[in-house]
């Protein structure tokens, strides 16, 4: 077996893209509806505002992007929030491998 085919960067590449696909796709086939705070952050996007009383703007705004992208599909909130999921984790973990690299 090669070794350079297992290098560090295509199995972590693996291991975010196979969450994300798991994780897109069960709560998109097994729960009968969004959650209660993914349905606030969807009425508040529809404003478009620089603040609102509860939470800082930047998730209505991911939320009604995506439902803009998606024509309102539940699906893409999924997916939005395992892109989210996925951009921190490749962000510790390239932070961890500049500071810990030998």
């Amino acid at each position: 077996m090669n070794i350079q085919a297992w290098r560090p960067e295509k199995v972590f590449f693996i291991w975010i893209v196979g969450h994300m696909v798991c994780w897109t796709l069960l709560p998109t086939l097994v729960n009968p509806n969004l959650p209660y705070d993914v349905i606030e952050g969807l009425a508040w996007g529809h404003e478009w505002q620089w603040g609102y009383y509860k939470h800082p703007p930047i998730k209505p705004w991911f939320l009604e992007s995506m439902a803009i992208l998606s024509c309102r599909g539940e699906w893409a909130m999924y997916l939005l929030s395992q892109l989210c999921v996925g951009a921190a984790s490749w962000s510790v973990w390239r932070l961890g491998r500049d500071l810990l690299s030998p």
